[in-house]
């Protein structure tokens, strides 16, 4: 089964005088358990897209399917399979980590909030700071709070915003690892990042969108041939497929 299908998605945005096709008809699916990167400029398409996987908005065509199921029609069904990363965000200041996980637990309405509190911990490898306040972690490990947190809810599906974004070297690793922890548990994994290198280190396959439109996709080695470089970087051949796919639309 297919964790994720775009079916001829297609979505315009009204911007001041100007209409904006942040999708135009993009197709892809995502194989239960993999990680799939989603690469692209600011302005791809990348956050459009997300939006519709978790039913936050309504494409104006096509379809978005997780786990067969429509966002639109089944969105209730659909959230209780996913969950979302999107980076640093506020933290409530006076709760530790442990706290704030259970405050959320309550959010989310789940049954074991301990079970589910304890696995988060574990899982995101925050055990250690659990009595510390959060909003005083480190970046690198407020980042594994907002993995814990999404955790808490047993996701079949993670979609995950550039996790390592402002991240040093270090911890960047770690939560590259964590990531390849979570897959390893079944978990299937969208990512979204602008470091090539991190996408060829952790993705089984990757799309490549511009200008609302999916450039490629495949496995990192099947994208290097598409661009005729099998040798080269994964940046080099993202600019490549980018710069052929304009060209292809500027002789249309």
């Amino acid at each position: 089964m297919n964790a994720v299908r775009i079916i001829n998605a297609s979505k315009k945005f009204r911007q001041k005088d100007k209409i904006i096709q942040a999708l135009d008809n993009v197709s892809l699916e995502i194989k239960k358990g993999e990680i799939f990167g989603l690469l692209g400029p600011n302005g791809a398409g990348k956050t459009t897209l997300i939006s519709s996987i978790c039913g936050l908005i309504e494409l104006d065509k096509g379809e978005a399917l997780v786990f067969e199921k429509n966002t639109k029609k089944q969105r209730n069904e659909v959230i209780k399979d996913i969950n979302l990363i999107t980076g640093f965000a506020g933290l409530l200041q006076g709760l530790t980590v442990e706290e704030l996980l259970r405050y959320y637990a309550y959010l989310y309405a789940i049954k074991n909030k301990q079970h589910a509190i304890e696995k988060a911990l574990k899982d995101s490898g925050l055990t250690e700071k659990r009595k510390q306040l959060a909003f005083t972690l480190s970046s690198g490990y407020k980042q594994r709070f907002y993995i814990a947190k999404a955790l808490l809810t047993s996701p079949k599906l993670l979609l995950m915003d550039e996790p390592t974004v402002g991240l040093d070297v270090e911890m960047a690793m770690k939560i590259r690892k964590t990531i390849l922890e979570l897959k390893s548990k079944g978990i299937t994994i969208l990512l979204t990042t602008h470091y090539m290198l991190e996408a060829e280190h952790l993705c089984d396959r990757i799309a490549l969108i511009n200008e609302g439109k999916i450039v490629a996709q495949g496995t990192v080695q099947e994208l290097k041939n598409l661009a005729g470089k099998p040798n080269a970087s994964l940046e080099d051949t993202f600019l490549k497929l980018t710069k052929k796919a304009l060209e292809e639309k500027e002789d249309e």
